[in-house]
C-alpha cells in the first residue's frame, strides 16, 4: 500500500535518511571522480565502494586522525616565558607558576618586569 509506511522508531528512521544522504553523494563524487588527480581518483572510487557497500569501512583513518587531534589539543607543556617589560624594555622571565596564577584569576600575561611592577605598586599605596 503505497503511502502508510511505519517505522518502529528514530533508529529506522535515521537509517533511510543516511540512506539518502549516500545516494545524494555518490553523483558528486562520480563526478570529481573525472575532475582530480590519481590519487583523488584513486579515494574517491573507493569512499564510492564503500557507500555502495562493495568494500568494508576501513575505520582505522578515523583513529589515526582522532589521535592526531588529541596530539594537537594537548598542545605545548607549559614553561617559562622570556616577556618584554612595557615600561623599561627589559626581558624578564614568567614563570609557569606565575602563568597559573594569572590564569587561574582571569588575568592577562604580565606586562611589567618585577622591578616596574613593585615600583608602580609602591606608587599607588603611598601616594594615598
Amino acid at each position: 500500500m503505497r503511502g502508510t509506511y511505519h517505522f518502529n522508531g528514530d533508529e529506522e528512521i535515521k537509517v533511510i535518511l543516511r540512506a539518502v544522504d549516500e545516494i545524494a553523494f555518490i553523483p558528486y563524487l562520480e563526478l570529481w571522480e573525472k575532475v582530480d588527480y590519481k590519487k583523488v581518483r584513486e579515494e574517491i572510487r573507493r569512499t564510492i565502494k564503500v557507500l555502495n557497500g562493495e568494500m568494508a569501512f576501513d575505520d582505522s583513518v578515523i583513529k589515526e586522525r582522532e589521535e592526531s587531534i588529541n596530539e594537537a589539543l594537548e598542545g605545548v607543556k607549559p614553561h617559562d616565558l622570556l616577556l618584554k617589560c612595557w615600561i623599561c624594555g627589559e626581558r624578564f622571565t614568567f614563570s609557569i607558576g606565575e602563568q597559573n596564577f594569572y590564569k587561574s584569576k582571569g588575568f592577562k600575561y604580565s606586562k611589567r618586569c618585577n622591578d616596574c611592577r613593585n615600583e608602580r605598586d609602591d606608587e599607588f599605596f603611598y601616594k594615598q
